[in-house]
């Protein structure tokens, strides 16, 4: 078996990772700041963890975060 490393394409694909993890990042903010906000507050595990699993979902960067999700509250790293 004979492998090759292509660095354009290692270039590509890190670029792309960047960009996934921004944007994840960002939707997740927003995401907290809606839990943390005083008028009309997303709550409750369900809906809280039904909005991250959206985000996660569509940038596919699960594995990049730790989540913490509470009844009334949201963090991320």
């Amino acid at each position: 078996m004979m492998v090759c490393r292509n660095p354009e394409l290692a270039r590509r694909r890190a670029h792309k990772r960047e960009d996934l993890l921004l944007a994840t990042e960002r939707d997740l903010a927003t995401i907290r700041d809606r839990v943390q906000r005083a008028r009309a507050p997303l709550q409750g595990k369900a809906e809280i963890g039904l909005k991250v699993g959206e985000v996660l979902h569509r940038h596919k960067m699960a594995k990049h975060f730790d989540l913490t999700i509470g009844d009334a509250s949201f963090s991320f790293r």
